[in-house]
């Protein structure tokens, strides 16, 4: 590992892998020609049935940074335990196998590792690209600079990505000062990763949100389609996530509020629109929960989280 004064610094990135032949190349490369070399890159192969187990080994054999885990099936999140029981950084990231990463942008991590040393989690922008690699649009974060952990984990519990959102791809934390590393509920596949961030940051404490947009999510044009019986088998699982995350334990109380609140908008915006779309096994299914949009709370969060909500609904993006 590279001395950062007296710090050591070893980014581990974890790549789950699944049937993604077409563009994992493109990914492992964008990580290989990172001009700043002190990772290691795992790539861990969900028991894809293409040619991604081969491809994998073939970049093993070429860069003693690469350690491939080949295993049976069991889905994102178990691919992400897998990949965090193995990795050797203290410092963490995520990187998905049909996505990429711009150059500079591990270089920028180490920058700021060494700049905020009492920061916990290093938040970035990133930009949205087509399935050739083109870009088509950028996703600058509004807010910038120092946070409080207890604060960003709002942030994480709404609907909007502005301020980073609850994905595990453009964040990058610092194990050091965890307690432990928190696995993923691999039942849970939907806002999973909200709730991995939410556990991650009760113990942590300061968060920074950078400038920089040097992650590329890639939009599938197959993602525009709409299946009723998966989608409702999507807010089925959404909802019973942000139960438990209603359910954790949070330092601040006002978190568990905020959480409570978050709940009850998603269970009012997704039946609406199940019911829009009949999509009746959800409506079903969302009907038999209980909700409650008077309970105690910011009177002003209730008002705006609900009407931004139902705004994301009727776009479809929630």
């Amino acid at each position: 590992m590279d001395d950062l004064g007296n710090v050591k610094f070893l980014l581990s990135v974890i790549m789950p892998v699944y049937n993604v032949e077409p563009y994992l190349k493109r990914a492992v490369e964008s990580v290989l020609c990172q001009s700043f070399e002190k990772f290691e890159l795992l790539l861990i192969d969900d028991g894809s049935t293409d040619n991604c187990p081969q491809i994998c080994d073939e970049f093993a054999k070429k860069d003693e940074r690469i350690k491939v885990i080949h295993k049976r099936n069991g889905g994102l999140d178990s691919a992400r335990n897998a990949g965090l029981g193995i990795c050797q950084g203290n410092y963490l990231t995520f990187v998905d196998s049909d996505d990429s990463v711009e150059q500079g942008y591990f270089r920028r991590i180490y920058e700021l590792s060494a700049l905020y040393r009492e920061v916990d989690l290093f938040v970035f922008g990133w930009n949205y690209i087509d399935s050739t690699g083109d870009r088509i649009k950028t996703m600058n974060l509004k807010k910038k600079g120092i946070i409080q952990a207890e604060d960003y984990i709002r942030e994480v519990l709404s609907f909007d990505s502005d301020t980073g959102g609850g994905f595990t791809w453009n964040k990058v934390w610092k194990l050091d000062n965890l307690k432990s590393v928190k696995l993923f509920d691999e039942s849970q596949w939907c806002f999973e990763d909200k709730m991995w961030n939410v556990e991650m940051l009760e113990e942590a404490s300061k968060v920074c949100i950078d400038k920089g947009c040097f992650y590329n999510y890639m939009i599938r044009g197959d993602s525009l389609s709409h299946n009723k019986d998966k989608e409702s088998d999507r807010k089925i699982n959404a909802i019973e996530t942000y139960k438990k995350i209603s359910k954790l334990k949070y330092k601040n109380a006002d978190n568990k509020i905020y959480a409570q609140n978050a709940l009850n908008t998603l269970i009012v915006s997704y039946l609406f629109n199940a019911m829009v779309n009949k999509e009746y096994k959800a409506v079903l299914a969302i009907k038999k929960e209980k909700f409650n949009l008077s309970f105690i709370g910011n009177i002003y969060f209730k008002i705006k989280t609900y009407v931004k909500a139902s705004y994301i609904v009727l776009r479809g993006k929630l």
